[in-house]
């Protein structure tokens, strides 16, 4: 039974409680627990992402070349990102998708919004007939099970619809679509957040069984438990005094620099996270992770004793940062005082950066050939079980707009890698816990500090839409006045994440076969 109350909720034994025998279940203890706080129900505001698509990778996809061995790259990415491989299932394992938010099953329908194919011998597309295959749905989760086996060596794809289009798409609980894009070269406003896409489609070849122990792990707890990719200071259980939690990322500032010196100085003289420059803010230094991992523990030791692990590649999506600015008004407050340009912009000004996407890469040998990212687990000098990751991340802001006032600015951070300082990967080192349950938590920190070098370029240019004064009447006069006296907002920003402040907690819902 559960009972709940102002302080959270407890499970307490009832009495007619039996064992096999018929015995009655003797203790009557109740044992307190108290779910993360967090805004109640499936988000309004944000559309469900699928974080794990096994097999395969979880995004709509562009430029697909299957003759060529891979299934393109993520829609809406940069045209030199890395092709993605083609997938691989053991013939008797299941297609799993993992999503970030609870789903409508009633719009997880085969052949309407979910669709599963095979090649035939001429290179047509057959569907496969739901009498091949069990479809299993969970609140945040598909499961796509063969009771006829995937054949080795031939070619299959499956289908999750996200089009805008109500008949025929995979929906949240809160009616909102699937969205595939998770990408764009452009600055997307808040209403995409909203918005589905193009069907995400994955291809895999089928391949013989493995010795494997399939571990799905999830990234709990969670601060942002509702996953709508905001945080609700206040509310949900984030940072309170600047310390880390789990599933957090810590950002510093180590300020910023012209990126025209030294013929030009930038407006923007200095940066901070979370707060206005000079101000103290230690607990809003942080995003928030909305995650899953699929692993598989396998083989034998390295000569090491190292036993390997082998990850498949997904999404992390985050809350959103502020970014504050600092910027020297000196000569827009002169023209504002003597009527020419009032320009609006303070001396302080903040930047949303919007969610952010962070994509694990597939890891490449000397000669551009994929091969399988691969964890160890150890146990270190000091007695402790300790799984050890490299990983290459992608990091995205597609819904950053650093634009201020007349400055119409743009910014790096689309496919930006993001790894150790000095080095050429993101390392993450961490204890390994068996619970007294029988799940597994592994808790994860960056073991170097992570450069972000955040380039914001662009021009500023005067119009009746974005200052007030004689210039907005006649800007052709004071654009030139402008560009000679140099005023540009070029500017890099110096961020980072700390030592440790990259924090990943994931823990096991269950052990599979």
């Amino acid at each position: 039974m559960c009972i709940r109350d102002s302080n959270g909720a407890s499970s307490q034994n009832g009495s007619g409680l039996r064992d096999l025998a018929g015995n009655t279940f003797a203790s009557q203890i109740a044992l307190p627990f108290q779910l993360s706080p967090t805004e109640p129900g499936t988000p309004m505001d944000q559309s469900p992402l699928a974080l794990i698509t096994r097999p395969g990778y979880p995004c709509a996809k562009a430029g697909i070349d299957i003759n060529a061995g891979n299934q393109g790259r993520c829609a809406g990415g940069k045209a030199d990102d890395d092709l993605l491989p083609l997938g691989q299932l053991e013939t008797d394992k299941p297609i799993i998708v993992r999503f970030s938010l609870n789903m409508d099953p009633q719009t997880i329908v085969p052949g309407i919004t979910l669709t599963v194919e095979r090649q035939t011998d001429t290179g047509q597309w057959e569907e496969i007939a739901t009498s091949e295959y069990t479809l299993t749905t969970e609140p945040r989760s598909l499961t796509i099970t063969p009771l006829v086996p995937w054949e080795t060596g031939s070619l299959y794809r499956y289908t999750l619809n996200a089009a805008n289009d109500d008949n025929s798409v995979i929906k949240s609980t809160a009616g909102l679509p699937l969205q595939t894009v998770l990408l764009t070269q452009g600055k997307w406003d808040a209403t995409h957040r909203t918005e589905g896409g193009t069907a995400l489609v994955n291809y895999f070849t089928g391949i013989e069984k493995k010795t494997a122990t399939y571990l799905p792990l999830r990234n709990l707890p969670a601060a942002d438990a509702n996953a709508d990719l905001d945080y609700t200071k206040g509310l949900e259980a984030g940072s309170q005094t600047g310390e880390s939690v789990a599933n957090a990322v810590g950002l510093a500032s180590n300020g910023v620099e012209s990126l025209n010196p030294p013929q030009q100085d930038s407006l923007v003289v200095d940066a901070e996270i979370g707060c206005e420059v000079g101000q103290s803010c230690r607990e809003d230094k942080f995003i928030y992770l909305t995650a899953m991992l699929d692993t598989f523990v396998a083989g034998t030791p390295d000569d090491q004793g190292r036993v390997p692990v082998e990850i498949s590649p997904s999404v992390l999506a985050t809350t959103s940062s502020d970014v504050w600015v600092k910027i020297d008004t000196a000569l827009l407050d002169a023209f504002a005082s003597i009527g020419l340009a009032d320009t609006g912009i303070e001396a302080n000004e903040s930047i949303s950066t919007g969610p952010l996407m962070m994509r694990i890469r597939y890891p490449r040998d000397e000669k551009g050939n994929v091969k399988p990212l691969t964890g160890f687990l150890y146990t270190n000098e000091q007695g402790q079980f300790t799984f050890e990751l490299s990983l290459d991340v992608y990091l995205d802001a597609p819904y950053l707009n650093p634009s201020i006032g007349p400055a119409e600015l743009d910014h790096n951070l689309r496919s930006y890698p993001i790894q150790d300082l000095g080095g050429d990967r993101l390392t993450l080192r961490g204890p390994v816990t068996f619970l007294q349950d029988g799940r597994i938590q592994i808790q994860l920190l960056n073991v170097e500090r992570v450069p972000i070098d955040v380039e914001v370029r662009g021009d500023i240019t005067l119009n009746s839409n974005n200052v007030s004064g004689i210039c907005s009447l006649v800007p052709n006069l004071c654009n030139p006045i402008i560009n000679l006296l140099g005023l540009n907002a070029d500017t890099v920003i110096h961020l980072e994440i700390p030592q440790g402040k990259l924090s990943l907690t994931y823990l096991s819902p269950t052990t599979q076969q």
